[in-house]
């Protein structure tokens, strides 16, 4: 089947956008039944197939004519697997983007649980905001908005490094914090 689509996948991989496209209607069904098998979920699925695409497409250069098709069926898997681990290394409590206010997300705990668990995360949201600026975007940017270690680093222009060291430290003091506070109350 895919011999039948070389000469479309070699236009792409010179730069041909509707070549690519046609290449994205041809295998679309196909990456959103990876994704969805994967994170169970449609939305979620439906928004990494398209982040899958856009990595097929950079990538596009490098593909070396071996299984076009198992190709992107593995770029599909590496970004739904990744972001599964980014979901799960999330902060110690989920937070609302829209309004910031921090909700819970498990609704079959005890009540008195959920009490205790909306306390905590109210107490961390007053900690977040006691940090520097630059930690507290990074934060949000990333456990917040979800954007990985490459999107920061482009929008505030510096490098992984500079990213990654900004989370560590940021965490850290939110942890020193949190326990300082803890002590006090004790």
């Amino acid at each position: 089947m895919e011999e039948k689509y070389m000469k479309l996948i070699q236009a792409a991989q010179n730069g041909n956008s509707e070549a690519f496209r046609q290449l994205v209607e041809i295998y679309k069904a196909y990456i959103f039944a990876i994704c969805f098998n994967i994170l169970r979920d449609k939305d979620e699925a439906e928004n990494m197939a398209q982040e899958a695409f856009i990595e097929v497409y950079r990538s596009l250069k490098s593909y070396e004519f071996r299984g076009f098709k198992t190709w992107m069926g593995r770029i599909a898997a590496n970004k739904c697997i990744d972001y599964k681990r980014k979901m799960k290394k999330k902060l110690i409590h989920e937070v609302n983007i829209e309004d910031e206010n921090l909700y819970i997300i498990a609704d079959d705990k005890p009540i008195i649980e959920k009490i205790i668990e909306n306390e905590d995360k109210e107490r961390l949201r007053n900690i977040l905001y006691t940090l520097p600026e630059v930690y507290i975007s990074t934060i949000k940017k990333y456990y917040m908005q979800g954007k990985t270690y490459e999107e920061i680093a482009r929008e505030e222009n510096v490098s992984i490094k500079t990213v990654e060291s900004r989370l560590y430290r940021g965490r850290k003091i939110l942890r020193e914090k949190w326990e300082e506070e803890e002590n006090e109350t004790l």
